[in-house]
């Protein structure tokens, strides 16, 4: 997901709800903003992982096959 997301609710709380109803559910942020108060208030813990916008497609294939693994 995107950290931000347009109609009121963020990649934070999207990925808060998702994980209420799939505990450990792997994650993988994309975003353009890497001031450190964005990603500090990431909620990555289990299983998750940040781009920086822009990334190179082979940084994509390795976070989304390290994410994979560790399930």
């Amino acid at each position: 997901t995107d950290i931000g997301l347009p109609g009121g609710m963020d990649g934070h709380r999207m990925v808060l709800e998702s994980r209420a109803a799939r505990p450990g559910l792997p994650v993988l942020f994309m975003t353009g903003y890497a001031h450190p108060d964005v990603l500090d208030n990431s909620p990555l813990e289990p299983a998750g992982v940040v781009l920086v916008k822009p990334f190179a497609l082979e940084a994509l294939l390795r976070s989304v096959d390290a994410l994979l693994k560790s399930r």
